[in-house]
C-alpha cells in the first residue's frame, strides 16, 4: 500500500487536474515507493524490527510531505493567497468582508478577522457604510448579484479544489466610497423601490 501510494505521489506530480507543478512530490513519491520496498523485504522478520523501521520510515517520509509537497497545494487547495493579499488591504485601512464563504481560513492566513455573512442585504449595508471594503465572493454570486456597486473591482481571482469557472473565489475592492458616493447610491435605490 506505501509502495503504491509512493508511485501516485510521482504520477500526481506530472498528471493533476488543476496542471501546477506540485513541489516535493517527486521525493515524497520515491521515498514512500522505498519505504514500500524495505518493508516488502523486513516483512519476514516484522516481529524484530519491522515496526520499529516503519515508524522511523514513516517519519522521515512525512518531512517532505509536509514541508514542500503540502504548502506547494495552497494554491488550489486554500485561500491563503488571497487572504494574504486581503491582509495588505485591511493594513491599508479596509473593512474585510467574505460573502457566502467560510471565513475562518481568510482570518488564519491574514491576521485579522474577516466579517462573514450570507446576507446580501447587510453585505450591501457593509457597502453603504464603509469608505473602502474588500471583498471575498464566488463567481456564481457575483454574477447573479443584480445591484453590484459599479466601482466595486476585481482584484484578485482563482481556483479552489475544483476547475468550475462558477466556483472561481473572486477579491474585490471598493476603492472610494465617497459619502457623496453612498448618498447617490441612497437615493438610486429609493428611486427603484418607487419605481
Amino acid at each position: 500500500l506505501i509502495f503504491i501510494l509512493g508511485l501516485v505521489f510521482v504520477f500526481f506530480r506530472f498528471f493533476n487536474p488543476w496542471g501546477i507543478d506540485i513541489a516535493g512530490a517527486l521525493i515524497t513519491g520515491f521515498l514512500g515507493m522505498a519505504l514500500g520496498f524495505l518493508l516488502w523485504l523486513l516483512a519476514p522478520d516484522r516481529a524484530r524490527g519491522g515496526a520499529l523501521v516503519l515508524a522511523l520510515m514513516l517519519v522521515v517520509w512525512v518531512q517532505p510531505m509536509a514541508g514542500t509537497m503540502a504548502p506547494s497545494l495552497d494554491r488550489v487547495m486554500s485561500p491563503r493567497e488571497q487572504a494574504e493579499i486581503m491582509r495588505d488591504y485591511i493594513r491599508a485601512g479596509y473593512h474585510a468582508v467574505s460573502f457566502r464563504i467560510y471565513s475562518g481560513t481568510y482570518t488564519y492566513y491574514a491576521g485579522y478577522n474577516i466579517t462573514e455573512t450570507r446576507d446580501m442585504d447587510y453585505l450591501e449595508h457593509l457597502l453603504d457604510t464603509h469608505p473602502r471594503v474588500v471583498l471575498a465572493i464566488r463567481q456564481r454570486h457575483w454574477d447573479s448579484w443584480e445591484d453590484r456597486p459599479e466601482n466595486l473591482e476585481i482584484v484578485h481571482s482563482q481556483f479552489l479544489v475544483e476547475h468550475n469557472p462558477a466556483n472561481r473565489y473572486l477579491l474585490a475592492v471598493i476603492r472610494s466610497n465617497s459619502p457623496e458616493n453612498r448618498e447617490q447610491k441612497t437615493e438610486d435605490k429609493g428611486q427603484r423601490t418607487e419605481d
